[in-house]
């Protein structure tokens, strides 16, 4: 599956791109096998199910969501953070039309003194939904793990924190193709 993303920023156009490193003439493939990839980098769906017990499908809580397909107990690993690394001002000057330095990145998480974008490249962990009562998973450098004991099929849920804002000027629309 190949996606193109253009992202607006208060009506204003911020750019377009490819994810998980498609272009218009190619789709990427999975890192272990021929198959196209969905929603996530580096491993198609197949693999996301068998090697990380992961699936992407839709969420109750918001857009796309991450389920477990493995009973997982407390202080389980359930993906690493991947992504690009960037720092603060590469990403207002990627994510806010007017570079404003609260401008809501989405699918980042702070790690030390950069930060993790998986905007383009869609891991795994950037499909993790905020719910603040519900929640079953935490972010810590290395990764995110569980909190609590979780059931097969259900959804991986954290707490963004205080700092999150639910509020964001950013609009996307998505192609596939």
């Amino acid at each position: 599956m190949k996606i193109f993303v253009t992202v607006f920023d208060e009506g204003k156009l911020l750019g377009s791109t490819w994810l998980n490193n498609c272009t218009e003439e190619t789709e990427t493939t999975c890192s272990l096998c021929e198959r196209p990839l969905g929603w996530s980098f580096p491993l198609c769906d197949v693999h996301l199910a068998s090697k990380m017990g992961l699936e992407i499908k839709p969420s109750k809580v918001h857009g796309l969501g991450l389920f477990s397909l493995w009973r997982r107990k407390k202080g389980m690993p359930v993906c690493p953070l991947a992504g690009e690394v960037r720092s603060d001002d590469q990403l207002n000057n990627l994510y806010s039309h007017k570079n404003d330095p609260d401008c809501v990145a989405p699918y980042c998480v702070r790690v030390a003194t950069k930060r993790v974008d998986a905007f383009r490249l869609r891991y795994a962990w950037v499909f993790v939904n905020h719910d603040a009562e519900a929640t079953n998973c935490e972010f810590k450098k290395d990764g995110i793990f569980c909190t609590r004991d979780v059931e097969v099929g259900q959804e991986l849920l954290i707490n963004y924190g205080a700092a999150y804002r639910f509020e964001s000027t950013l609009e996307f629309k998505y192609t596939i193709a």
